[in-house]
């Protein structure tokens, strides 16, 4: 059962890291056609992985509070039919 348990938090590190990645590969693009002293070489400043951090934490936040507002929906949804 742990292992399962394990299993789980291991995917959604994998989940996350691959979002961070996909987000840092469009910011690179993003950058590279701005243009600028760091042009064609992709490179993010700490700003740029700041801002991605950031968002990545505003979905995380918008999605417990999603689940937190379905569970609540369920358990009320549930109380009707008793």
């Amino acid at each position: 059962m742990a292992d399962k348990k394990w299993g789980k938090g291991k995917d959604k590190i994998d989940d996350e890291d691959i979002t961070f990645q996909r987000m840092v590969a469009k910011m690179q693009e993003v950058a590279g056609e701005r243009g600028g002293y760091l042009h064609g070489r992709g490179a993010l400043d700490s700003d740029d992985l700041l801002y991605l951090k950031e968002q990545m934490e505003a979905e995380e936040d918008a999605e417990r509070l999603l689940r937190r507002t379905e569970k609540r929906a369920f358990a009320a949804f549930k109380i009707s039919f008793h």
